[in-house]
Formats: structure tokens, sequence, C-alpha cells
């Protein structure tokens, strides 16, 4: 009980953090291209400042040497996704082009903006450390085939596509801790500073992409609801009947369940809009499942924690 109560509180928070976002679109505070604003303060700076600051703590040669194995399971569990969503995908989607936002959405969850935001807020820096070693093959499957599939093919693959920003900021951030590389106490403020706001950015951002669409016509896809319920409850917990069958340490159940139980993110609307595709489909997946997720995400949690 104390578990499921710790994660309602936090999904709270999150929810209260996406509701501004969605006001504040809606009511038109903020500029309409706002979320690219928003987009980039977390993408070059929070998420950087997050990273780094996790590392410079918890990066050293033990706990790499205790951790690297988290790779692998993340590896599994991807290709895990791969085996449901490659034959799934196109029952879900109504016309070639949305294939692969299907697919890529029975794959990928929000495990990076609302994943790191839980982890940090429910299990402490540490875990997120491991969270971030964890997620990296879904960071790298985002950025190449996950880009592939979004732009229904316009976005070519290239061997650039493997050096990911999160990789790369995970690359400084493993050089400062194992390292040890000192920064002034003002540089470790201002990391600080800019980490504790990746979190509420991050939803502020969900809720004011979500706020772009008509509510009515996003809620009204009665197969993004069989999708949600599939990807966000089904999946997790055939996910975590797995990991415990192969034994994975306690530790490693929970992230598999974290990265696999979140609500679905922004990457189907963002992506697919950048190339002229459709962001409907994305944008019903983001509203429906986080609003299920308020629910089975601490569900879940209690399972794990």
């Amino acid at each position: 009980m104390t578990a499921l109560l710790s994660t309602l509180d936090q999904m709270a928070f999150l929810l209260i953090c996406m509701l501004a976002g969605f006001l504040l679109n809606k009511l038109h505070i903020l500029p309409e291209n706002s979320d690219t604003v928003i987009s980039r303060l977390e993408n070059y700076v929070c998420v950087p400042a997050l990273v780094i600051s996790s590392f410079q703590k918890y990066c050293t040669p033990k706990n790499l040497a205790d951790n690297w194995t988290l790779i692998l399971y993340c590896a599994l569990f991807v290709l895990l996704g791969l085996a449901v969503a490659m034959p799934l995908g196109k029952k879900f989607a109504e016309h070639p082009g949305e294939v692969g936002i299907y697919r890529y959405s029975l794959v990928i969850v929000n495990f990076g903006f609302m994943g790191n935001a839980l982890v940090q807020g429910l299990l402490g820096d540490e875990m997120l450390f491991k969270y971030l070693i964890f997620c990296l093959p879904a960071n790298i499957f985002v950025y190449t085939v996950g880009m592939v599939w979004l732009t229904a093919g316009k976005e070519k693959f290239t061997p650039k596509m493997l050096l990911t920003p999160t990789f790369a900021y995970v690359l400084i951030g493993m050089a400062v801790g194992l390292f040890q590389i000192p920064f002034p106490s003002f540089v470790n403020k201002a990391f600080s500073a800019c980490s504790s706001c990746f979190s509420p950015l991050a939803m502020i951002l969900t809720g004011f992409v979500i706020g772009k669409f008509d509510l009515k016509k996003l809620v009204t896809k009665g197969r993004v609801y069989l999708l949600t319920v599939l990807r966000i409850v089904v999946m997790p917990l055939i996910f975590l009947l797995i990991a415990k069958l192969l034994r994975l340490p306690q530790e490693a159940q929970t992230l598999v369940l974290v990265f696999s139980a979140m609500p679905l993110g922004l990457s189907t609307i963002v992506f697919p809009a950048a190339y002229g595709g459709d962001e409907t489909p994305g944008a019903s997946m983001a509203v429906i499942s986080n609003v299920i997720g308020i629910l089975t995400v601490p569900l879940m949690m209690s399972l794990v924690i």
C-alpha cells in the first residue's frame, strides 16, 4: 500500500505539471511554438544536467562493473517488443502510413521523460543512474529504427544516428565520473538546479503538445484504447513474468517494469509532424495512455517496490 500511495503521489505531481502545460496552450498564455523552446531547453539544458550530475556521483568503475548487464536486459526487452510490434502494427494501422507509428508504440513508451522523472522522484538518484544505463539500447533504437518508422521511411538510416543525444551525454557523464573531474561548486549548483527542472518541464511540454489537438477527436479512437491496454498493462506484466523466470535481480525487474509500463510519449507526434505525417494517432495514444496511466502505473509499481 505504501508503494502504491507513493507512486500515486508522484503521478499526481506529474499530472498537475501536464495540466499546466495543457492550459498554457489552450488559454494562449504561451506562443504557439513554445513546445519547440521547451523541448530544446529539456534536450540541451535539463537532460545533460540530469545525466552528468547523476554519472558524476555514481559512475565509478565498481558501479559500471556491477551494472553493465542492465544494457543486455534492456536490449532483450526491446527485441521482445519488436517481436510483438512487427505483426500487430499492421493490425492497428488504418492505412500504410500509420504502420510505423503503431509499431513504434508497441516497442517504446515514454521511458525517457516520464520514466526518468518517476525513477528519480520515487526511487532516488542512484536508481536513476542505473536506469539511464539500462535505457541505452532503447535510446539507440529510438533514433535509428524508430526514426525510420515514425517518418514512414523518409528518414534513412545512417551510422551517425547511433550517436544519440542521450548517448553522447552518457559518454560525457562517464568521463566525468570515472576520472573524477572536479567542478567548481557553482557549476554543481547549476547542474543540480537544471536537473531539478527536468521533471516539471517534461510534463509541461507533454501537456502543451496535447493541448494543440481537439480532445474529443483524440479520445474516440477505439483501437487506441486496445493498444494502450496491451502496451502499458499486458506487455509489462508479461515482461515482468519473463524477468522473474530469468531470475533477474530485483532492481533489474523494477527497471524492466518502469521501462515498459509508462504511458506513451511525444515521439509519435513530434517526428511524424516534422516530416509531414499525421500527428493524430500519436496524440490520441498520448492522451489516452496518460489518463489510463494515472491508475495503471501505481498498480504496476506496487508489484516491484
